[in-house]
């Protein structure tokens, strides 16, 4: 449940800061530094239910992907340029925090299993 809510909340935070047009004024010097933006945030966003629910990974990685992809194909209407660099970014940090968590989730339940018996 815990897992669900904290998802909730990176999802909500994801959404807003998508479609407010942001200027990354003090980073001008740093080449791309909105891709690990991308990247972290989507990274977080897969992280926790992939954790928990380790046997939903490949859905909640899907449905992020999907979910980036949507933002991307709708910024324009906020003002905010679109490109397949961000894109790829979530999708490469939903991929990294998905598999990382599910691993961990699958170990964590078979330690516990093991720990049982």
């Amino acid at each position: 449940m815990i897992s669900a809510i904290v998802m909730f909340v990176f999802l909500t935070m994801i959404l807003v800061l998508s479609f407010v047009p942001i200027q990354l004024s003090g980073f001008k010097n740093i080449v791309h530094v909105d891709k690990f933006y991308h990247f972290f945030a989507f990274f977080c966003l897969t992280f926790p239910l992939s954790f928990v629910q380790p046997r939903l990974t490949i859905w909640v990685l899907l449905g992020v992907i999907v979910f980036g992809g949507l933002i991307e194909l709708t910024q324009h209407l906020f003002g905010r340029q679109s490109t397949w660099t961000d894109f790829a970014a979530d999708v490469i940090g939903a991929l990294v925090g998905s598999l990382i968590a599910g691993q961990l989730g699958i170990w964590l339940l078979r330690r516990r299993e093991h720990d049982s018996e």
